[in-house]
């Protein structure tokens, strides 16, 4: 799969007045250090391909995206792993809480963003009959206690645990007597669990993504036509 999005990257290069638009686009980021470059008018009309490009490109764009949030899901070990905000009005149960969230919203948008991804597929497709659903059944199952907790936190409570009671009872308790060095403790403790739970969480979404690509490029013919174009690295 990475080879096929490498080798549609190529074929826009030459698609006409694509390369130019890019130009501009980039341009554009620019303008607040330059007023004399473009114009909003030139840069939000959208570049025009033709039908089937457009089909095609969206996969493509959509493909990138769901391997942006398996990156996004193993990045929440380092939020786990710092504590950065000593002497701020963010307290250690509070960024603990914070981060489990993040957590779980990053397993629910990488479930949102593969079912994107695979309607789009499926419409590159000439029998149709890629079966979205069993993907996504398996991936429910599969992440079901995370899913869980996301809707929880969105629609009802924030997230609460024997572990973010402990981080926060021991945050209470008076200093001098040690409770913070136990707080500190217990603290290191959670998140190093939590750690293990990220790494573990990525890894099995890591093979859904294998899964997903695999699927791609023996049932979608635009993408095995491009897995198979030649590249310096010999990835498919």
């Amino acid at each position: 799969m990475t080879n096929a999005v490498r080798a549609f990257v190529r074929r826009l290069a030459d698609y006409p007045g694509w390369s130019e638009f890019q130009t501009k686009k980039f341009g554009y980021v620019l303008q607040e250090f330059r007023d004399d470059l473009y114009s909003d008018d030139e840069i939000f009309n959208e570049f025009k391909f033709s039908a089937d490009i457009e089909k095609q490109r969206r996969v493509i764009l959509l493909y990138l995206h769901l391997q942006g949030a398996a990156q996004d899901l193993r990045d929440v070990e380092f939020y786990f792993r710092r504590y950065p905000f000593r002497d701020l009005p963010v307290s250690h149960d509070d960024h603990f809480r914070y981060t489990c969230e993040m957590f779980f919203s990053r397993v629910y948008a990488f479930r949102e963003r593969l079912k994107k991804y695979l309607t789009a597929l499926n419409e590159n497709l000439d029998d149709k009959t890629f079966d979205i659903g069993d993907f996504i059944k398996l991936f429910d199952k599969e992440f079901k206690q995370e899913l869980k907790e996301r809707n929880s936190i969105h629609h009802h409570k924030s997230f609460y645990s024997i572990d973010t009671d402990q981080v926060y009872l021991t945050g209470l308790m008076p200093s001098e007597k040690g409770w913070d060095r136990e707080q500190r403790r217990i603290y290191r403790r959670v998140t190093k669990e939590w750690v293990a739970r990220v790494r573990q969480r990525s890894d099995q979404i890591e093979a859904f993504l294998t899964a997903v690509a695999y699927a791609s490029v023996t049932h979608c013919k635009f993408l095995a036509e491009l897995s198979k174009e030649p590249n310096d690295s010999g990835d498919r």
